[in-house]
């Protein structure tokens, strides 16, 4: 295949070495170090477990006996964790109830109280630890957790199991099993029962709506410091008080996605079964916390899930099975690991804190505060520590200093982490300092906002900028510096926006240390977007699908990302662009509306898109891109008709006069094309790989009959006008595009292209020889989509190069919550395969696999 009729270039690679962190604003691609979740199998203690539907809320099926469900192994040994509990979901009971254990591993006890015909789900610890909130469900009879949330009453519980009481009568949880919250001692933020966002205060029960449903109608949690929200399919947004809106980012692959106390860190599900990922919100900047399989758990126990962090993001809850995904008959088992609240990473080995054949899930954890506190600094390192009334307190620091008085002065020269006691007759008094290596503050990422305006640069830690001194390598003069929320992040306000490379000069920088250490100067690239070459009046951009794909929303006020959603056999390609495949990609309704809505205020609009056209002619007019609900409520098509590009669009109310159409310029088939089209009435101009091809002043329609409609790409929304290509670089603009722009534009874009590396692939006709168990939509949930492993023999290689004579492939087996019929075993059956190590975008599905070891390399079936 020639690729913008040049020769075929090298991809880019795809896979890259472990790291601890990325910077998601430096580079193009988020590779999430997703390892493939491996098919739910049964426990051997399966006659044990309860059968239950699938669903928090989903009543059970066959009920076991009570004593059969309370059987239990023995107790833990006591954990080094400190005092304090761990709540979680289980249905060791027969139903779904809320249980706790002490972080020692004693005291086990069932928490919610017994409620016939209902479940208990959700459980989340207040900041003081004195009290929890869950919802109560009504049980459901449905076999399969659709992945839209659980609803019912939000209850409010003490810690100690009484004073239960319901605090909103209809609420809902955001996807999965998180429900709320927790601003403070007394206050929270929780879904209502149409997603909607309210603060409420559980004591005054005083209330306030924060935001309405999400585009996707499950709602958005907000976070304490309401500046972060997360909606439940791994997608991180910015919040806006003022406007009471989210600007959306771009979404994680994974699930369970859920925030920090302090509103710093998210973190979520980037596989199946692990890794656990976090994101410094504020930077972008990624890092694994425990990845699947991880060397620190007990073997056969690596198949992680349901993450949860302390109030104070010292203690890491989750639940881990024997390589079993199923939700809700699975033998999960909870789990709490120390971490440093700074960076997320693991202190010591995770601690085991249940031991039971039912299915324990959603942990959330809390630690009780040591007197005089859990301090954390850089050596030298100054704590003073009051230890209360009374002047003949005695103290000791850790580190074979002491000290006498009320108050505890003390500097920590070395690096370490020091257990300091003050005692005062019975009386004792206990506090942790963990002191760091002494290091300056090192810059993790530098970005533009707002169209150029803002030039922000993020630090790893708490910085000053008193004697900051920064220049641009342009000239182009900078404001003076300002410390943005949280204290990490430095921004700078250039005379004009900056639209090309540049670089800052940048000094003077400090961290907040007891004997500050300076940041030495350093040179930092300053790197607008390489495409599209301008963004003004842009409204909607989608480059791939693991770009940032950022366009300014003027009624946000705040940069949000664009978002689509597959439907049919639409997926993501090795690259992370679309293969329509007889699918489509559909934009959320606001984005939709965002185009509409610009586009008939100018009256004016300019698509461009690096269009892989299909090996043969469709022989109906196929959708590229359209702006349109089904054949009769559209207000554009840009179509493949034939081997032609053609652009309608409505320019009356009804009948045969409403629709204009353009014939633009012949696509090439089977090859990847650049087309851009520009109409404003009276002028529709096409381009073919940077270059004017077509031009016609026969329309002349405005927008004034358009309406606001889905914004769909390889189909229409319903399925209807289907095209078999790819799609990405897909930009749209509320005005003109000037020939020159669309020329530089194509000039990019090819360049990123040359710079991928060719994904081998090769044709074969086989013969199945066996086939993984499909598993079901309960099994695999809340995903809604699996692969299913095949094993072949190879019979005649068609194209390409294949040593291997038995092969072993996934195909897809579950798309859009619906099973696939798999095609009968046949001699000849051709396969378009691609090595599966080579298909990131497939890191985080379910992959089913009952085959065994051995059967030949691993491929994926592009297309059957």
């Amino acid at each position: 295949m020639n690729f913008l009729g040049g020769g075929a270039p090298d991809r880019a690679m795809r896979r890259k070495e472990p790291i601890s962190r990325i910077d998601r604003r430096r580079i193009d691609r988020l590779e999430a170090a997703a390892a493939v979740g491996r098919p739910a199998r049964r426990a051997l203690l399966a006659a044990l477990l309860i059968a239950l539907a699938a669903g928090c809320g989903a009543s059970e099926t066959d009920p076991a006996p009570a004593a059969a469900a309370a059987a239990s192994s023995p107790r833990p040994e006591a954990a080094p964790l400190g005092e304090g509990f761990v709540v979680w979901e289980s249905n060791r009971s027969g139903r779904w109830r809320i249980w706790s254990v002490r972080l020692d591993g004693g005291g086990l006890r069932q928490l919610s109280p017994e409620e016939g015909g209902r479940d208990h789900c959700c459980p989340h610890v207040s900041p003081d630890g004195r009290r929890l909130v869950y919802l109560s469900t009504p049980a459901s009879d449905r076999p399969v957790y659709d992945g839209d949330g659980s609803r019912g009453e939000l209850r409010l519980i003490g810690a100690d199991g009484r004073g239960d009481r319901t605090l909103a009568a209809a609420a809902r949880s955001y996807f999965e099993n998180r429900a709320a919250i927790w601003r403070d001692a007394s206050s929270l933020t929780y879904l209502t029962g149409d997603g909607a966002t309210v603060l409420l205060d559980v004591d005054s029960g005083e209330s306030e709506r924060l935001l309405g449903p999400s585009a996707e109608g499950h709602g958005w949690l907000v976070d304490p410091t309401l500046r972060h929200a997360v909606s439940g399919t791994s997608g991180f947004g910015v919040y806006d008080p003022k406007r009471r809106a989210v600007a959306v980012r771009s979404k994680m692959p994974g699930c369970q996605p859920y925030l920090s106390h302090d509103g710093r860190r998210g973190y979520w599900m980037a596989g199946a079964g692990g890794p656990v990922d976090s994101i410094d919100l504020a930077s972008g900047a990624v890092s694994t916390l425990i990845r699947k399989s991880d060397p620190r758990l007990p073997d056969g126990l690596g198949y992680v899930y349901f993450p949860m962090l302390s109030s104070d993001a010292t203690l890491f809850a989750f639940a881990a099975s024997a390589d079993q995904h199923d939700h809700f008959k699975s033998d999960y088992e909870v789990f709490v690991a120390e971490v440093d609240p700074d960076d997320l990473t693991l202190v010591g080995s995770p601690v085991r804190l249940t031991e039971h054949p039912a299915t324990d899930r959603y942990p959330d954890v809390y630690r009780e505060p040591l007197a005089l506190g859990r301090l954390r600094g850089e050596a030298p390192f100054t704590v003073r520590l009051e230890a209360g009334e009374g002047a003949g307190w005695r103290w000791d620091f850790g580190d074979g200093a002491t000290g006498s008085g009320a108050l505890g002065e003390h500097t920590f020269e070395r690096p370490g982490s020091y257990e300091v006691t003050a005692r005062l007759g019975q009386r004792e008094r206990r506090g942790l300092v963990t002191v760091a290596a002494p290091r300056p503050p090192r810059p993790t990422a530098v970005e533009l906002r707002r169209r150029g305006a803002e030039l922000v640069v993020h630090f790893d830690e708490e910085v000053e900028i008193g004697g900051a001194r920064a220049r641009l390598d342009s000239g182009l003069t900078l404001s003076a510096p300002r410390l943005a929320a949280g204290g990490r992040s430095v921004v700078f306000e250039p005379a004009t926006p900056i639209r090309r490379p540049d670089q800052l000069r940048l000094e003077g920088i400090v961290d907040r240390a007891g004997r500050p250490n300076a940041m030495a100067p350093a040179t930092l690239a300053v790197e607008p977007p390489l495409w599209p070459s301008s963004r003004e009046g842009l409204v909607f951009l989608w480059e791939t699908g693991d770009a940032p794909n950022l366009v300014f929303d003027p009624g946000l006020g705040a940069e949000r990302a664009a978002t689509l959603r597959p439907s049919g056999g639409a997926r993501l390609d090795h690259d992370f662009a679309m293969a329509l495949d007889g699918g489509a990609f559909v934009a959320p309704d606001d984005e939709s509306a965002l185009v509409f809505a610009s586009a008939k205020r100018t009256n004016e609009i300019s698509i461009q898109a690096l269009v892989r056209t299909p090996a043969e002619v469709p022989p109906r007019p196929a959708v590229i891109a359209a702006l349109a609900a089904n054949r009769d409520r559209w207000d554009f098509f840009l179509e493949q008709r034939g081997d032609r590009l053609t652009f309608s669009i409505k320019v009356g109310p009804r009948g045969p006069e409403s629709i204009a159409t353009g014939v633009l310029m012949p696509l090439p088939p089977g090859r990847a094309s650049h087309v851009a089209v520009t109409y404003r009435p009276g002028r529709l101009v096409g381009y073919l790989d940077g270059v004017k091809a077509a031009e016609s002043s026969e329309i002349q329609g405005d927008f004034f009959h358009w309406r606001s409609v889905p914004l769909a790409f390889g189909a229409l929304p319903n399925g209807d006008r289907e095209w078999g290509g790819g799609l990405e670089g897909v930009a749209i603009y509320d005005r003109i595009l000037a020939p020159e722009e669309v020329a530089e534009d194509f000039l990019r874009y090819r360049e990123k292209l040359a710079a991928r590396r060719e994904v081998a692939r090769v044709v074969v006709e086989a013969r199945e020889r066996r086939r993984s168990r499909p598993p079901t939509l309960e099994e695999i949930s809340p995903y809604r989509e699996a692969l299913a492993v095949h094993e072949y023999e190879v019979e005649r290689v068609v194209e390409g190069e294949l040593d291997a004579r038995v092969v072993r492939v996934a195909q897809w087996s579950i798309l859009d919550g619906r099973p696939l019929e798999p095609a009968q075993a046949e001699a000849g059956r051709r396969l378009v395969l691609e090595p599966f190590a080579e298909n990131p975008q497939l890191e985080s599905v379910y992959l089913a696999d009952t085959l065994g070891p051995g059967g030949g390399p691993l491929f994926y079936a592009v297309r059957r």
